[in-house]
């Protein structure tokens, strides 16, 4: 008899299945080479609200974006605004009117909540072009705000 491997013989079939599990070996590095896995990743941002003006911060904001579901949950708290406050929401740049992309559903402190964000809105989080804003009576277009960032 021939060789043996683990009492079986080393034939043909051991050749064969020497050959499928090379196959196998090297499908699945090909498909990492041209397909590589995404990791998921949770990234936390945050943001200082403060007046147009400058100023003390006068509200801060936490924000974790899970990058696999596309998720963002965040909290925002403030105090000492001139009036209640009207509205809330995440935007483009305020400074030249950006759009809205995500509304807060209530604007009295706190505020916390989730949005699911589009892929051009989750480029935009995670590039730092986002502020969060808060308007009251006498501010119609935001008492205090701050650019969330890393």
């Amino acid at each position: 008899m021939g060789r043996t491997w683990f009492g079986l013989g080393m034939g043909a079939d051991m050749r064969a299945i020497s050959r499928i599990s090379a196959a196998i070996l090297l499908a699945g590095a090909a498909s990492l080479a041209f397909d590589p896995p995404a990791f998921a990743e949770v990234v936390t941002l945050t943001a200082a609200l403060s007046p147009g003006g400058g100023g003390e911060p006068q509200g801060k904001g936490r924000f974790t974006y899970d990058t696999d579901t596309m998720l963002l949950k965040y909290v925002v708290v403030y105090d000492r605004l001139s009036g209640p406050a009207t509205g809330a929401e995440i935007r483009e740049d305020a400074s030249d009117g950006g759009r809205v992309v995500v509304a807060f559903p209530v604007a009295e402190s706190p505020i916390g909540g989730t949005a699911t964000l589009s892929d051009d809105t989750a480029r935009e989080l995670l590039a730092g072009k986002l502020v969060v804003d808060v308007r009251t009576g006498a501010h119609d277009t935001g008492e205090i705000a701050g650019a969330i960032h890393r």
